[in-house]
């Protein structure tokens, strides 16, 4: 099995706090909804598939946006949402050399039987990248791996595993939505 490494309590209280609270549905934050994995799933199960979700920032691995310095320039930010920079302090601590991308998911409750949503991967650099994903919340909706391994959603948790590795979320049954944060890098 590929390495999955887990990282507890990633970011301080207080910053975990506050990027927690921008996240806050209803709080001004703009989610998207779409349906998810219909392609790979199929149509008829679409209503127990679906997500909310944000691109917080997007770029071409081709393009090296660092100043430099080989720092993260203002340029680096450039064509991404107005939010993005709320990832700040989680780049502070991955220390990436390239990201790639930060996408917002939001899974709602799904009633009283939990729903997999179908294994993925989130880039098509999976070659070259490390995948991680930032639980926002604690809830019975682990992240399922090929192979059978399951990652619980603990909140301030970071799991990051190569991006070749595909997976997926199941929603949770305990609370009244899954919140994560997916980041895609290229590691120095």
């Amino acid at each position: 099995m590929t390495e999955i490494k887990i990282f507890e309590n990633f970011l301080n209280d207080e910053v975990f706090f506050d990027l927690k609270s921008a996240l806050r549905p209803g709080g001004g934050f703009p989610w998207g909804f779409h349906l998810s994995n219909v392609a790979e799933l199929g149509p008829e199960i679409h209503l127990q598939n679906n997500q909310f979700s944000h691109v917080l920032y997007q770029h071409d691995p081709l393009e090296i946006p660092f100043d430099a310095l080989g720092q993260l320039g203002d340029r680096a930010w450039e064509g991404c949402s107005q939010l993005a920079k709320i990832v700040a302090p989680v780049l502070q601590k991955i220390n990436p050399f390239m990201l790639v991308r930060a996408k917002a998911n939001l899974l709602t409750y799904s009633g009283g039987t939990s729903f997999f949503g179908g294994f993925h991967t989130d880039t098509p650099r999976e070659d070259i990248c490390v995948t991680g994903i930032l639980y926002l919340d604690t809830c019975d909706g682990p992240t399922g791996f090929e192979g059978g391994k399951k990652v619980d959603a603990v909140a301030n948790r970071l799991v990051t595993f190569p991006a070749f590795v595909r997976h997926g979320s199941w929603t949770a049954t305990d609370v009244p939505y899954r919140r994560v944060i997916n980041f895609n890098w290229i590691p120095f």
